[in-house]
């Protein structure tokens, strides 16, 4: 993200830190979405991805940030549960008898429905409850008679994925153009003690009949496919296969670790869900890219900008690279 940062940018931004150096970090992202029109689809400035690359440019030596500025108010400490929640019955019925089944969104993270959501994680479900990545909806299920009896979430796709990339048949420029349109299950819990035929499939056909809407209506913009991975050595996948989701294979499960320090524990199925009709056109169609030069006073700075003015690189670094190659071969 911070190499969309250009030079002058950067400037831009040291001359403000000297100018004010009492600016807030938050104050100075925000003007620097208004700087670069940084905004999400529903209109609202992209400030936590831009208080992410401030911090990498930090990092890097780039510019110096303010110190963080103490909050000043505390968070309230979260209510303990109730038992009812951490022990729930036994139940052993049909989805008819179960009586009415909401599923209810998670309006925020502080709200007491996001209790209930992270401790039914955290009991029951065996990755916890996250974090989780990037955009992200949660649900919780409950029984008119029996209470709580599940748990989902959703939240941004895997960054790169073989076998799906594969099956989508999209091109590089596309795969980053319209990822965001890919989401994830990455979490759905059936409380272990909740034994009722047919009730995880059913939840999911429902969950998926919202999660448009309630997608468009958060973040401004609407997925089309759904991704989920299962662990073979857990679980058979019986609730996707009812529920009419694909299998396009497994994935790789390297053995070093991730950039998060984290390794993978085995090969996981993934299973993957249309929910348009035009699902590959929309993710295939690749961005449209502006031919024309940059015209003056924005004129080249260096022989090597001008000469590969028309190179396409998705990272701004690479592109600066070249730059440097290729006056270093000249010279």
């Amino acid at each position: 993200m911070w190499s969309r940062i250009h030079c002058s940018t950067i400037a831009q931004i040291e001359e403000t830190l000297r100018v004010e150096p009492s600016l807030s970090r938050r104050a100075l992202s925000l003007r620097v979405c208004e700087w670069l029109q940084w905004r999400a689809p529903n209109g609202r400035v992209k400030e936590v991805s831009c208080r992410k690359a401030l911090l990498e440019l930090d990092r890097c030596g780039l510019i110096v940030l303010p110190a963080p500025q103490q909050s000043c108010f505390k968070r309230s400490r979260p209510q303990p549960l109730t038992d009812g929640l951490m022990d729930p019955p036994e139940v052993g019925c049909t989805v008819e008898e179960l009586g009415e089944i909401s599923i209810v969104a998670v309006s925020s993270r502080y709200s007491s429905c996001s209790r209930i959501w992270n401790a039914l994680m955290e009991r029951f479900h065996y990755l916890g409850k996250g974090p989780l990545c990037g955009a992200q909806i949660r649900y919780w299920v409950e029984s008119l008679r029996y209470g709580w009896v599940g748990a989902l979430a959703f939240s941004a796709a895997q960054w790169r994925l073989r076998e799906r990339d594969k099956y989508i048949g999209w091109t590089e420029a596309a795969r980053r153009a319209n990822l965001n349109r890919v989401v994830c299950n990455s979490r759905f819990l059936i409380v272990s003690s909740v034994h009722v035929p047919n009730l995880a499939s059913h939840v999911l056909s429902r969950c998926l009949s919202r999660l448009v809407d309630d997608w468009t209506e958060r973040y401004g913009y609407a997925p089309v496919l759904v991704e989920t991975f299962v662990d073979p050595s857990r679980f058979a996948a019986t609730c996707y296969r009812a529920a009419n989701w694909v299998g396009v294979g497994q994935t790789v499960a390297r053995s070093t670790a991730y950039q998060n320090g984290k390794v993978a524990q085995g090969r996981k199925e993934i299973h993957v869900y249309p929910i348009n009709g035009h699902w590959q056109q929309v993710l295939c169609t690749e961005p449209k890219v502006s031919l024309c030069l940059r015209a003056r006073p924005d004129a080249p700075a260096h022989w090597t900008e001008e000469e590969f003015s028309m190179v396409q690189f998705f990272d701004e670094r690479l592109k600066h690279r070249l730059f440097t190659l290729a006056a270093a071969f000249f010279a």
